[in-house]
């Protein structure tokens, strides 16, 4: 709509300038300001009567001699072109007759393609650099071959590599061996033989020196003695802790005997629990019946004060709930059927009001301009024409028909003569017109004013009868929602009032009454059981001969949880007591079988390990002394086995000394080398390694030159094969061009170069030379070229003809000015074309262009304030509510950092503000893109809103409109739109996850999700 505006709004301003400034480009002004000229030149206009003839005849005269000096510059300028084409070609032509020249010299030439050329000079290069590299090649394999002659192979030390590898790696053990290993290993010997000795001497004590093999003890009957002697040592240890066992139990029955004699009498209190049991179900009854009775006292206070704060009801509490009142459906269509009364009939005065604002402000308006002048409209001069053409028709009626209209003309002058009262019309209208055009804006504007005004008039005679209906409806309104109590007998207010009444008294102290009755009835159970177990408590006291306090449940209770508590533990003790003894003489009977047992198991290892002394006399008798002895003798047969393995690895060492000094014997025999003696065995041994390192240094270098000679091979025959290509193709090509050698051959590369650069220069200097002649033939302008008998003049003779054409020129230029003046002289003095015909022609289309253009001013000026009119009062009714509706939702969807939205206007331009929490007014470029699509989702939001509440609904669909929202926003987003679900159906699609996780969250009714994959 503000775009239709703007657009009407410009062109109102292209149409029109209200001020008429000199020289305005408004299209009214332009057409107003050419017809006033156009006028003037009508009055200024006149026509000649001279003799035209004659001056048709200059005319015919003028045109011939134009015709000839147009023929004579053109045969000027042909001469000047041919004059400028050979100053032209003057420089090319010598340069293409010493070309062809050259062609002629060099006779008949063998040509050769480009390609050819470069080919030929890239094998006689390619020759030269194969000659020199087969040179170089033979060179290098010449002195390869005296290398390796140089170098003499050894092939006996070659073949025994991996024995001297060996012998090499063998002496550092055989060293090793030799003189370490093997003199440590005969010390250990005879340290173990020592303190093999001490530790037979150990054993046997003062008795004679045996022999290891005399104490020798086989291996399994050393595990089983070391068996026996552990097993008799824990068969005393479980005897030692069995005999303490039996004692500790004996004491413990002693002590279970003397506490059970010492307990007393128990009596049977099962029935006096079970009464107590039920009492402590039953819960402190007596904070319970106080606790009723205030809430009976609170519950009286409550109603009552209920019933004394309203003023619609005078009756008691108990007649209350018993009024005849109508039900809720009733009163909420009555109070909706007010609420539209009242809003319809506050419509109607603010619309009233409105109107009535509008109508005084057009009439202040209306008496404004008529202040400074009388402003004729659009109307009032179409009546004044009518009334014009009537008093023309009148005129010629009257004056040529000779018709006698007397009571026309007496209708139409009212008394006054015929022709007065037309020429006063005539003149009012043309009075009218020119006010109209001169002040055409404040006659727009008193038109638009009248115009409103009329239409505020007619609306606001509507509007008074629609109250009238209104008040009319209130009355019938009233009658029946009064006949609805009739029965209540209460004084009935407002359906409003009614309902609050029924909401906040009616209810609650019916309510309140139900919850009374309730409580009282809860109050006579709980005295009755209270009352009931005071009873049976007495009667259970007298049984056990207690003494109760009077009257108090809680007291009663307390003194008989005491007694039984009582008996319960002297009946608990006793059963444990009993329990305990029978269980200790059971242990004392197991017990004692199990001392019995151990007993003997000491016997049966004493009489075992008397048997093994038999066999070995030597083991001390004592089985504490004889298990360290056992393990003195391991300890003596462990050094036997290690002397024993000292001795096998010290003969196995001597052997292998004894390989390597026969290997190397060997070695050196075979080598033609004398064998040191073992002192110098290491420097032999490395002696022989280098005579092997340089052996195979030399095996290594020889193979490395023939290598090299088996390549630089290759390579020769490979640029001998090359050389032979080469030099065929080069025969080829010297047969060819008939040379007998390769300079010949470079000599008739020139020459075919220099030919065809001659005939390429030819063709370009023939084409130069034909652009330049103005595409004349070559033969042509050779021809012209030679009859120039001094060409050095050419440049005189070009300037000479280029000052008479400028001349020729000159003068035909006055020629035609003066034919034009002539023109229009002649013109001017026909019947047919005179300037003030035609001035006055232009005067008419310039008047219609002002009509036509007059009216679309008013048309567009008209609509123009009529659509603004109608924007602002849309905006007056509609804003307010929307920007509300937007404010709210935008304060949700933003997480309540901004406040409100309010509209602002600029050069009559609304724009939109919101108001942030802590930095003040944003407008919508200062947001970021998340906040401005929430804003634009809440303008939304809230136009959806408005129609839901005055149209019918229509589902709403959205896709992917959360995309730059955070978590928290999105999930206030889902909440407004779960809210708006409820009044429409909402469809939402997305590949969000999170938002289909949110949605499920949602409550009270999660989102229903449907995955379009699975719906394909």
């Amino acid at each position: 709509m503000h775009n239709l505006l703007s657009g009407l709004d410009s062109r109102s301003r292209d149409l029109l300038d209200p001020s008429f400034r000199t020289h305005s480009a408004k299209l009214l002004n332009k057409h107003w300001a050419e017809f006033l000229n156009a006028e003037k030149k009508i009055r200024e206009g006149s026509l000649g009567a001279q003799d035209w003839d004659q001056k048709r005849q200059d005319i015919f005269v003028l045109e011939a001699e134009i015709k000839q000096v147009r023929k004579e510059r053109y045969e000027l300028e042909r001469g000047l072109e041919k004059i400028q084409r050979l100053k032209r070609v003057q420089t090319m032509l010598p340069e293409l007759y010493a070309v062809r020249q050259q062609l002629r010299e060099l006779g008949a030439v063998i040509v050769l393609e480009d390609d050819e050329e470069s080919r030929i000079e890239a094998m006689i290069t390619e020759h030269n650099d194969l000659e020199l590299q087969i040179a170089r090649v033979q060179k290098h394999v010449q002195q390869l071959r005296a290398k390796r002659e140089e170098l003499v192979p050894q092939p006996d030390v070659l073949a025994r590599e991996a024995a001297i590898q060996k012998i090499n790696q063998g002496l550092t053990q055989y060293e090793t061996r030799r003189y370490v290993e093997l003199p440590k290993l005969r010390q250990n010997q005879s340290e173990c033989e020592d303190d093999m000795a001490f530790r037979i001497k150990d054993l046997m004590g003062e008795g004679p020196v045996v022999s290891v093999d005399m104490l020798r003890i086989p291996f399994s009957d050393m595990e089983n003695v070391k068996q026996l002697i552990k097993q008799r040592e824990e068969a005393l240890a479980r005897l030692n802790i069995q005999e303490q066992r039996h004692h500790e139990l004996l004491g413990q029955r002693n002590d279970a005997q003397w506490e059970l004699r010492h307990i007393g009498a128990v009596e049977n209190v099962s029935e006096l629990r079970k009464l107590l049991d039920q009492i402590r179900l039953a819960g402190n009854l007596e904070d319970m019946i106080a606790q009723k009775e205030a809430d009976i006292t609170l519950q009286q206070r409550s109603l009552q004060q209920i019933l004394t704060r309203q003023s619609v009801y005078s009756g008691d509490l108990n007649t209350m709930e018993h009024l005849i009142v109508p039900l809720d459906a009733t009163i909420d269509y009555f109070h909706q059927e007010w609420n539209s009364i009242r809003e319809r009939h506050r419509e109607q005065k603010q619309k009233r009001q409105q109107l009535e604002d509008e109508i005084a402000a057009c009439e202040r308006e209306l008496e404004a301009l008529e202040l400074q002048g009388y402003v004729p409209i659009e109307s009032e001069l179409t009546e004044t024409r009518r009334l014009r053409d009537q008093g023309w028709d009148l005129l010629k009626r009257h004056w040529l028909d000779r018709e006698d209209l007397g009571n026309e003309i007496m209708t139409y002058a009212q008394g006054t003569p015929l022709e007065e009262v037309f020429e006063h019309y005539m003149r009012r209208a043309d009075d009218m017109a020119d006010s109209l055009r001169a002040q055409a804006d404040k006659s727009a504007k008193r038109a638009l004013l009248l115009l409103n005004k009329s239409q505020n008039e007619n609306q606001r005679q509507q509007v008074l009868e629609r109250l009238q209906e209104i008040q009319q409806e209130v009355t019938m309104f009233k009658k029946e929602w009064t006949d609805q109590w009739a029965d209540s007998g209460i004084d009935v207010k407002r359906p409003a009032d009614m309902k609050e009444w029924l909401a906040t008294v009616y209810r609650p102290v019916v309510l309140g009454l139900n919850t009374l009755r309730s409580i009282e009835q809860d109050l006579k159970r709980l005295i009755s059981r209270r009352d009931g177990f005071l009873r049976d408590l007495r009667e259970k006291a007298r049984k056990y001969q207690l003494t109760l306090p009077e009257n108090s449940l809680k007291a009663q209770t307390e003194v008989c949880e005491d007694y039984v508590k009582e008996m319960e533990d002297r009946q608990r003790d006793a059963e444990r007591l009993r329990r305990d003894l029978v269980e200790l003489d059971r242990r004392l009977e197991k017990d004692q079988e199990m001392l019995d047992r151990c007993g003997q198991e000491v016997a049966d290892l004493e009489e075992a390990w008397n048997e093994w002394r038999q066999r070995y006399p030597f083991v001390p008798q004592d089985y504490r002394i004889a298990s360290p002895y056992l393990h003195k003798l391991e300890e003596l047969f462990q050094w036997e086995q290690n002397k024993q393995e000292i001795a096998r690895e010290i003969r196995e060492k001597e052997a292998e000394c004894r390989v390597f000094e026969e290997n190397s014997h060997q070695m050196a025999l075979a080598l033609h080398e004398v064998m040191p003696d073992f002192s110098q065995m290491a420097m032999w041994v490395s002696r022989i390694r280098q005579r092997l390192e340089l052996a195979k240094d030399i095996d290594t270098k020889r193979q490395q030159l023939a290598d090299q000679l088996e390549e630089q091979e290759e390579e020769l025959s490979e640029f001998r094969q090359k050389a032979e290509d080469v030099n065929h193709t080069l025969r080829q090509y010297l047969a060819r061009c008939h040379c007998s050698e390769i300079d010949e051959l470079r000599q008739c590369i020139k020459v075919s170069r220099m030919f065809k650069e001659a005939r390429q220069a030819q063709g370009q200097l023939e084409q130069n030379i034909r652009q330049a002649g103005d595409g004349l033939p070559l033969t042509e302008l050779e021809k012209e070229f030679a009859q120039v008998e001094h060409p050095e003049e050419l440049t005189l003779k070009a300037e000479e003809l280029r000052a008479d054409v400028e001349k020729m020129m000159v003068q035909e230029e006055e020629y035609k000015q003066k034919l034009q003046e002539m023109k229009i002289q002649f013109q001017s003095l026909s019947g047919d074309q005179t300037l003030a015909a035609e001035a006055a022609q232009g005067a008419q289309y310039h008047l219609a262009e002002i009509d036509r253009l007059w009216t679309e001013y008013l048309r567009v000026e008209l609509a123009r304030r009529l659509l603004q009119r109608a924007i602002e009062t849309y905006r007056q009714q509609n804003e307010s509510s929307i920007i509300e509706q937007a404010s709210d939702f935008f304060r949700r969807l933003t997480l309540n950092h901004y406040e409100q939205l309010t509209v602002e206007y600029e050069n009559n331009i609304p724009y939109l503000e919101a108001r942030h929490r802590t930095e003040g007014k944003r407008r919508v470029g200062q947001m970021s893109d998340g906040t401005r699509d929430q804003l634009y989702l809440a303008l939304r939001l809230a136009f959806i809103n408005q129609h839901l509440a005055n149209g019918e609904p229509l589902p709403l669909i959205m896709d992917d409109i959360l995309v730059h929202f955070d978590d928290e926003r999105t999930q206030a987003t889902l909440e407004v739109l779960n809210e708006l679900a409820s009044r429409t159906q909402i469809l939402y699609f997305t590949h969000h996850q999170l938002v289909v996780d949110l949605g499920l969250q949602l409550r009270p009714r999660p989102a229903a999700v449907h995955y379009l994959a699975q719906l394909v």
